[in-house]
């Protein structure tokens, strides 16, 4: 985050240099509104004993970062501290282009029978695991969705907890004929293999 916000300033000083490559001189009200307002008020407050409200500081920065983060090319990141950061300063998001891309073809289930679409996450250190699901019928309908965090725990596990859930959520609605979609192979592979399934979840798993 303080990255992002250096990288803003960075981007005000440099419209400001063009600015002044472009005009031989710029009149006072014109610098005080591009300027570093915190040190202007620090400066104010030092030398002239003149006091600036926070507030003013605050909303004169905020207002020009928005106006200099919404023409800056700069790429965002894909973190959600920068993605708050950025809307909290309304400014346009640039995502990044990603490096490869895989064309994923989503295929409705047969008539009949209902489609989960499950995934799992863990990040951070330590790691703090959650996982989610979508349900959809054979006209790709939403039914029902979850969303659970699960607390410590690997990625893996985060994947067995998804389709765990969701195969719990099937039998709470009477749902016989589940077709479960997961992007992580050894999910697939412990349908067969029961033995692949991390121990934390085995009991859970043999049950469901």
């Amino acid at each position: 985050m303080i990255k992002l916000i250096g990288s803003i300033l960075n981007d005000i000083i440099t419209v400001k240099e063009q600015q002044q490559r472009g005009h031989k001189k710029l009149k006072s009200d014109e610098e005080d509104k591009y300027g570093f307002f915190s040190y202007k008020a620090r400066n104010k407050r030092r030398f002239d004993n003149q006091s600036t409200h926070w507030k003013t500081c605050a909303s004169s920065i905020a207002a020009r970062a928005s106006l200099v983060g919404s023409l800056t090319k700069r790429k965002a990141n894909n973190s959600i501290q920068s993605f708050s950061l950025l809307k909290a300063f309304d400014i346009a998001i640039s995502p990044r282009s990603p490096s490869n891309c895989l064309e994923v073809l989503w295929c409705p289930p047969s008539r009949g029978w209902v489609k989960c679409n499950t995934d799992g996450v863990a990040s951070g250190s330590p790691l703090f695991a959650a996982c989610g699901g979508i349900f959809r019928d054979e006209e790709a309908n939403h039914i029902i969705s979850f969303a659970a965090y699960i607390g410590l725990g690997s990625p893996v596990v985060a994947e067995f907890m998804a389709v765990i859930i969701a195969i719990e959520k099937a039998i709470l609605e009477n749902w016989s004929r589940l077709w479960i979609e997961t992007d992580c192979k050894l999910v697939v592979k412990a349908f067969a293999n029961v033995h692949l399934v991390p121990w934390v979840l085995k009991s859970r798993w043999l049950t469901c």
